[in-house]
């Protein structure tokens, strides 16, 4: 959180339901509105979940959807076993919304900048998006952004983490994904709840992304179908040279931005560079990926700052993470109390630490 691209504005709308309760303190309909909306979505998930176990033994489920709830359980045992995640009674329930998100993600950067626009939220903090459960309110929204000449991406998002405030359900969004698929999402979310830094959503992504992968690796090793790992490890040598194609843009896109030349033609270079990644993308497709189109949908974006900031978000620090579970020897509790020691740290010096650890 997707395409298993979990890149981007797809994957995580992080929040806790009480920012509504201080919506009642702040100044501005507009703030009002919002937080209302994010009370009333997500409350109607709340009143809407149904007991998986329930509904496994009452017998009454299509086998397609049995069969996933049942994995569900199993994976929700692994995670709490053998991955040391606080599952509680996380995902031990089910909504079917009837539709093909749960919130549409915001994001937006200015014309000539990478740096993706914050919004700030009591209790949750600062995140570099904004969530809606419209998807016409999403978009909305992202006009009246675009009108004062902001770049903006609208992405579905599959899944959202209360961080342990409420009993996150499993939704019809994901549920009907591939095992690997399934189980990286719920590794993921999961993370969030052991470990979520106020203010940091590069760190707190790429910490439950370097979980997910970690957690998957080990899960997929433990199945009797060989070649379920060997289809994961492919889709994941190709997420990666996805990710490095996009930060290479992200840094040409910098150094386009802080040159002397005139806006006029930064906006002629910006759309240039556009260009060159979507014929990029095109040979990487053809030549090293035999034709594989699952990027396709990502890549027909406005390829814009806000988009490429979201691959940022999600993967800048994944590196240095795994260079930190490298050292501790991929033990998992050694690894999650050194993160957690890295709280005491300001971001900057958080950021360096693993960058300069980066494997």
């Amino acid at each position: 959180m997707h395409i298993r691209l979990r890149t981007n504005a797809n994957r995580i709308f992080t929040f806790f339901i009480a920012i509504a309760i201080f919506s009642l303190c702040l100044p501005g309909c507009e703030s009002s509105r919002y937080y209302y909306q994010v009370a009333e979505g997500h409350i109607k998930i709340m009143a809407a979940r149904e007991p998986i176990q329930h509904l496994i033994d009452n017998g009454t489920l299509p086998a397609k959807e049995k069969k996933q709830l049942k994995r569900v359980m199993e994976l929700r045992s692994y995670a709490e076993t053998e991955l040391q995640l606080p599952v509680g009674d996380h995902y031990s329930e089910y909504v079917d919304l009837k539709r093909p998100h749960v919130v549409w993600n915001v994001v937006a950067a200015p014309e000539f900048s990478m740096t993706p626009q914050k919004w700030c939220f009591p209790i949750a903090g600062c995140v570099n998006y904004k969530g809606y459960f419209s998807e016409a309110d999403a978009k909305s929204y992202a006009s009246q952004l675009e009108s004062n000449h902001l770049d903006t991406y609208v992405g579905g998002v599959a899944a959202y983490s209360t961080l342990g405030w409420f009993d996150d359900p499993i939704l019809n969004t994901f549920l009907f994904r591939g095992d690997a698929s399934l189980a990286g999402l719920l590794f993921h979310e999961l993370s969030h709840k052991l470990l979520y830094i106020k203010g940091d959503s590069v760190f707190n992504e790429s910490f439950a992304t370097t979980v997910e992968i970690e957690g998957l690796m080990r899960w997929l090793k433990t199945q009797s179908k060989d070649e379920l790992l060997a289809k994961h490890l492919t889709r994941k040598n190709r997420h990666q040279q996805f990710i490095d194609l996009i930060l290479q843009h992200r840094k040409l896109r910098v150094t386009l931005y802080k040159s002397d030349i005139e806006d006029g033609e930064k906006r002629l270079e910006k759309q240039a560079l556009i260009v060159a990644l979507k014929d990029e993308y095109q040979q990487l497709k053809e030549q090293t990926w035999n034709g594989y189109s699952g990027y396709d949908k990502w890549f027909n974006g406005p390829l814009n700052n806000a988009q490429l900031s979201t691959i940022a978000t999600y993967n800048a620090l994944v590196a240095g993470l795994q260079g930190l579970l490298e050292q501790n020897n991929h033990d998992l509790s050694a690894f999650y109390k050194q993160c957690k020691a890295l709280v005491k740290l300001d971001k900057k010096k958080r950021h360096a630490y693993l960058k300069s650890i980066a494997i």
